[in-house]
């Protein structure tokens, strides 16, 4: 399998829980070959130039070296502090092809100083802040640094509820952070200077209920105020939400529920990388993409190929046209790559036996008829020849709420008795490929 290498720079010597740990992770997680050097070393250009993408995560340190771009890969700076130092990013992202920011308004401002970048929001490591079953002892919680950048806000904290209710403010490791989450009824959240930041997301990935203030710097885009998260805008809305959340446990904790499915839908640090990967155009570096690529030798197609396919000399096969653009999910504002306009359940064009592969990328469960369409992807497949599918993963997620397209949910299980049903495949590969998101299938027909 085509492995793509990554070096990922970032200081781990002062903090444990920097943010680079979780993207070094994720990229692991995704089979990269991943090598970590910290900044010292980017400083005395001491990283060789052999990697296809060097990636530094802002570790807050904001130590610049004289402008270097490594020649062979992609040089890309993840900001995540702009809005506490942003003279200094702008120095550093002078050094980078492309920036990305953490904070949507540092993006804007990036992007007028005439930058190539780009909103990413932080995330959480699913691992590390997930949910615990354990039982509420906290009617309020807020962990982190109280009087963090002179903030009279979170101080305030302490003198306004404290005694009046149970409540854990302050530090705790970032390995006790999930639980003390897990056990609050309510996880108050109160920003620096408007950024959008790891508290918003590592409260919803714990399952938890998020009371935040506003801040208006892009949390519409990410969430649903409402559904997956409430917001406040001054102590005495504050005061007001929490009495009436702490009374209305069944509306607290369907609002807690609704954070929790999106939280592990779209912001694990897995789905981070591959968000920036899809906003550059880097479908070369897509984790599904590359583990379907060694299935197709021969003469195949891809079904449902959309804007980019698999093999450049595969056949795309689509509803879109070559050239029209997309409409839902991925696929929106994106120019069709499809070779031949149809539908993937009825593939008349090809001859019985004609194709040594069949390649899709969550396509399968778009169907409404899915033994259907299986037969028929086994009619044109040669005997020995491969299907390989990728589909969106039950077990992990809510799929059918994703996009208003899909038609079918599968798990590994599910989908394993299905082509046993069908008949005359051979399983050969069934594994996860997107943690937390997707799977992928192989079988060869018999």
């Amino acid at each position: 399998m085509q492995t793509i290498s990554v070096a990922i720079i970032f200081d781990s010597k002062e903090r444990p829980d920097t943010t680079g740990l979780y993207f070094k992770k994720a990229f692991e997680q995704l089979n990269f070959s991943v090598t970590h050097y910290n900044s010292d070393s980017y400083l005395s250009d001491s990283i060789p130039d052999i990697y296809d993408l060097h990636i530094c995560i802002d570790d807050g340190l904001d130590r610049n070296r004289p402008l270097h771009k490594y020649k062979k890969g992609i040089n890309i700076f993840y900001a995540i502090d702009t809005h506490l130092t942003f003279d200094s990013k702008v120095s550093k992202a002078e050094q980078f092809d492309y920036t990305f920011c953490a904070q949507e308004d540092g993006a804007r401002r990036m992007r007028n100083l005439g930058f190539n970048s780009f909103w990413l929001p932080l995330g959480f490591d699913e691992d590390i802040h997930r949910k615990y079953e354990n039982e509420k002892r906290f009617d309020l919680s807020f962990v982190g640094n109280l009087n963090a950048c002179g903030s009279k806000e979170r101080s305030k904290l302490v003198k306004r509820y404290q005694g009046n209710y149970r409540t854990y403010f302050g530090k705790a490791p970032f390995n006790q952070i999930s639980k003390i989450y897990s056990e609050s009824k309510i996880v108050l959240n109160l920003p620096v200077r408007n950024d959008i930041n790891m508290r918003f997301f590592e409260a919803l990935g714990s399952g938890s209920f998020l009371l935040t203030k506003r801040v208006n710097n892009g949390e519409k885009y990410i969430a649903q105020e409402g559904k997956h998260y409430v917001s406040f805008t001054n102590w005495w809305d504050l005061d007001k939400k929490i009495q009436y959340y702490l009374k209305n446990e069944e509306k607290r904790e369907e609002i807690a529920k609704e954070g929790y499915r999106i939280a592990l839908a779209k912001f694990t640090y897995i789905k981070r990388i591959t968000r920036m990967f899809d906003i550059l155009h880097l479908d070369d570096f897509h984790p599904e993409r590359l583990a379907l690529l060694p299935y197709c030798i021969g003469r195949g197609i891809e079904v449902g190929c959309g804007h980019r396919k698999t093999l450049t000399n595969c056949i795309g096969i689509d509803l879109i046209a070559k050239g029209q653009m997309g409409k839902y999910g991925c696929v929106r504002n994106r120019s069709s790559a499809a070779d031949i306009q149809a539908s993937g359940d009825n593939l008349y064009m090809f001859k019985d036996g004609e194709l040594d592969y069949i390649i899709s990328r969550h396509n399968l469960e778009h169907y409404i008829d899915v033994v259907k369409t299986l037969v028929e992807w086994k009619r044109i497949l040669k005997k020995g020849g491969t299907l390989g599918i990728v589909l969106p993963d039950e077990n992990k997620i809510n799929t059918i709420s994703l996009d208003p397209t899909h038609r079918h949910v599968f798990t590994p299980e599910s989908f394993k008795r299905m082509l046993e049903l069908i008949g005359e495949f051979e399983i050969i590969e069934l594994r996860t490929v997107i943690p937390n998101w997707s799977f992928m299938c192989v079988a060869e027909k018999k």
